[in-house]
């Protein structure tokens, strides 16, 4: 008997001690915001928390679209506007909420520009997993589910730390010269009448994305980049719609001629992004039309933005 009370009493202090270190490692480990890539977000707060205090005009968001097709540091050249890209890669827009939070902490952007990509995307935050057992573990003890997280505490390799420098020097951008063609059919954006719509938690959060926006005195924008693979008319109608409905702009670079995309030249795999070259293309029309419509502050000759001129030496501007 006092054997068996002994194995019960040992049961139940293991339970409680493993039931302690879940909690106390739920706590670490659980980001302060709704988050899917928690892992990305977190390395995007820790980039737009090194730039200085209310000095970023224009934020860019959405998910490899976006960071492979508008340069800040090029649009600094251009036109003396500051802009800092937030994409990710595969970005859901729970993401994009939670990092455009983040930003408004220590940022004032007059506008925020939203690549449309993610609208399609699966907006929040469940995994596509269809283990039940796990879902509801993590439903108590969220380090089941943010337990990779850990990769953030520790200290970077030489090699990657290099990358992330480079890339928070380019804001965010990521230059990539390879050239992949794009042989499919073309025009890719033929017109119809045909709709493909926002799902309807995308559109909830579009919402939201706006309304925290509007509760900053940003203007939030839809801009589609151009991809050959990824967009068509249909999906052009959708956003569309949405943008109507919201009382967004809305600006698709796929049906802009003037941009001059050359799908032999411009992508570095095969249509779907845009290699450096494309990129050069949208962000010169990008900045302009900015520039145009919203009237952005140039601050080339400010003292306090020198570091723009020698980040740009990145990108040989």
């Amino acid at each position: 008997m006092k054997k068996l009370n002994g194995k019960v009493v040992r049961s139940i202090g293991f339970m409680a001690g493993l039931v302690l270190i879940l909690t106390l490692s739920s706590m670490i480990f659980s980001p302060k915001r709704e988050a899917y890539n928690v892992i990305a977000v977190d390395e995007k707060e820790r980039s737009i928390n090194a730039e200085p205090e209310n000095t970023l005009d224009v934020i860019f968001m959405g998910d490899s679209e976006s960071y492979s097709g508008f340069s800040p540091l090029q649009i600094w050249a251009e036109y003396g506007n500051t802009s800092y890209v937030c994409g990710t890669t595969a970005q859901r827009l729970c993401d994009t909420y939670s990092l455009l939070q983040h930003v408004f902490e220590k940022q004032s952007p007059k506008l925020v520009v939203l690549e449309t990509n993610c609208l399609y995307r699966e907006a929040g935050i469940s995994k596509e997993s269809d283990d039940k057992s796990l879902k509801l573990a993590a439903e108590y003890f969220p380090v089941f589910q943010y337990h990779s997280r850990w990769k953030g505490y520790v200290p970077l390799t030489l090699s990657t730390k290099q990358e992330v420098t480079k890339e928070r020097r380019m804001k965010g951008f990521r230059l990539r010269k390879s050239v992949k063609p794009y042989i499919g059919p073309l025009p890719y954006m033929k017109k119809t009448s045909e709709i493909t719509a926002v799902p309807e938690l995308a559109g909830e959060y579009v919402e939201k994305i706006n309304k925290l926006c509007q509760e900053n005195n940003a203007e939030l924008i839809l801009v589609s980049v151009p991809s050959a693979k990824n967009w068509n008319y249909s999906r052009h109608n959708g956003v569309a719609e949405l943008a109507e409905k919201n009382k967004i702009v809305y600006l698709d670079l796929n049906l802009v001629e003037e941009i001059g995309i050359n799908w032999k030249t411009d992508t570095k795999d095969a249509g779907d992004h845009l290699n450096f070259a494309g990129a050069k293309k949208v962000t010169k029309y990008i900045g302009k039309y900015l520039n145009e419509k919203f009237q952005l502050t140039d601050h080339r000759g400010d003292a306090k933005y020198q570091k723009w001129y020698e980040d740009c030496k990145l990108l040989e501007l």
